[in-house]
């Protein structure tokens, strides 16, 4: 009787161990599956003031990410100069992806700016919808060249110059290339056949 009754506990106990197999099996399969094709872990934006970190270094911010806090529309008004990377702290509300692309602007042109003697600034005076930027670049000593209005922004994942003018206009061809929207752009480009500007209505 004894033998009986431990051979049915030790059936129980085997299907027990069989049946708590299978649900760790199955449950291990399932979090491979959702891991490997369900879950897409989310890209997380770097954070930076001033478009460096605390110690100095260049910090890159991931571009195809929106700060929804920002503003659509970001004026400075007669503009913000920047000719160190301490005054890219002065840009409030600028998108982080922004601030970087200066910071390494800034650096270049300080590097160059010790062996031809030009002091470079740049001047940003409005962003738009953290995607388009509008200002000048300046350059000011012996043989410089001036300065120039700049349009820069991020249409490949990454910010550039999209456009630059010494005239009162940018290029119709260089705002309909990256439809730059007229609100960051002005209401009025230049083209062979408009030289004096003509009607410019991208949104």
């Amino acid at each position: 009787m004894e033998s009986r009754l431990t051979l049915n506990s030790k059936k129980k106990t085997g299907k027990i161990l069989t049946i708590t197999l299978a649900v760790a099996l199955v449950v291990a399969l399932g979090f491979i599956v959702w891991q490997n094709f369900i879950y897409h872990e989310p890209k997380v934006e770097t954070v930076i003031t001033g478009g460096a970190s605390s110690s100095g270094a260049k910090v890159k911010a991931d571009s195809t990410i929106k700060n929804p806090t920002l503003p659509e529309l970001v004026d400075y008004g007669t503009g913000v100069k920047v000719a160190t990377q301490a005054d890219l702290s002065k840009l409030i509300n600028a998108p982080a992806t922004f601030v970087s692309y200066l910071f390494g602007t800034i650096e270049q042109a300080n590097k160059a700016g010790e062996t031809d003697g030009c002091t470079n600034t740049v001047t940003v005076k409005k962003i738009y919808k953290q995607q388009f930027a509008v200002g000048g670049v300046n350059a000011t000593g012996n043989g410089c060249g001036g300065g120039y209005a700049s349009l820069w922004g991020d249409t490949e994942g990454s910010w550039k110059q999209l456009a630059g003018s010494q005239e009162s206009f940018f290029a119709c061809t260089d705002l309909m290339k990256y439809k730059v929207p007229a609100a960051i752009a002005g209401t009025m480009c230049i083209d062979d056949a408009h030289p004096e500007g003509r009607s410019y209505t991208q949104e």
